[in-house]
């Protein structure tokens, strides 16, 4: 029986039990986590979810192990960087040491990497072989460092498949989803309400076209006002942002080079605006570019 004068301490939240471990207050913690690893617009779930999947794989989003973008529509999109993913493979207990093996053009041009990765408690190594031509993007780390990339490749994909690394995506992978979401339903893991069951779609019915009435682009298209791309830029100019690391930022958010901002939605140009108005989010953002 419990005594009545007796304290019964509570379990401590999962913010409070990850906070502990960099000795920060709760509160602190969370704000600095939404400042500098979390998109401005991410909703106190998708931030709790965030910290579940940090916890659950033992990664450390201060150090940027783990971070988010934001998804085109709302939503966010969970990254794991190289430094997560050489921590969550050589942290397994059965991890028993990598090699690589590399082939190059006759001009010096990257073909191919190898990754063999040895377990302690299997008797047959995994090899991973990852493709230059399939590998490549086109931005700034591939284009100066295009042998770490690809190795980078070959050490993700080969843990991936031999410690049954699910859920979480490299930065090149989260890119793509971002890109391509309106073709592909990439599932997030998370996405609110992702276990629940999915209400059937319903059928449309056929609808009269009007041929005389006004056109209208969905609200979706909608493309920048010449009002917040001026904002953008002039944020950029005050942080002497390369070439590079804006055409990085434009691709982000689902513009090209060629387009530059004016190929931004205004739905996307406005999430932008809000991003670089976060203390330190434009900094953490380009240092991996």
């Amino acid at each position: 029986m419990t005594n009545k004068n007796e304290v019964v301490a509570k379990p401590a939240g999962l913010a409070a039990t990850m906070a502990s471990k960099f000795q920060m207050e709760p509160q602190k913690f969370m704000q600095t986590i939404k400042s500098t690893v979390m998109p401005s617009s991410a909703t106190a779930e998708e931030v709790s979810a965030f910290l579940m999947v940090a916890q659950e794989y033992g990664l450390n989003p201060l150090l940027r192990e783990i971070h988010a973008f934001p998804k085109k529509g709302g939503g966010i999109q969970t990254v794991v960087g190289v430094d997560g993913w050489a921590n969550l493979i050589s942290g397994n207990k059965n991890f028993d040491g990598c090699e690589f093996e590399y082939e190059n053009a006759p001009d010096g041009t990257p073909v191919a990497t190898t990754c063999t990765l040895y377990r302690k408690d299997c008797t047959r190594p995994t090899k991973v072989t990852e493709y230059y031509d399939e590998c490549k993007r086109g931005t700034e780390p591939w284009k100066q460092m295009p042998r770490r990339m690809l190795r980078h490749k070959a050490l993700m994909q080969c843990g991936r498949i031999a410690f049954g690394l699910s859920g979480i995506v490299d930065e090149d992978e989260a890119q793509d989803i971002i890109k391509n979401v309106e073709a592909v339903d990439v599932p997030d893991p998370l996405a609110p309400g992702r276990h629940e069951a999915k209400p059937e779609a319903k059928k449309e019915e056929p609808k009269t076209i009007d041929a005389e009435a006004e056109v209208k682009a969905p609200e979706s298209e909608v493309m920048a006002t010449d009002k917040q791309i001026e904002v953008i830029t002039t944020k950029l100019r005050e942080h002497k942002v390369k070439k590079s690391q804006a055409v990085a930022l434009m691709e982000a958010f689902g513009s090209t080079e060629e387009q530059g901002f004016e190929g931004l939605t205004e739905a996307l140009a406005a999430e932008l605006i809000l991003s670089l108005k976060e203390n330190g989010w434009l900094e953490n953002f380009l240092k991996d570019i």
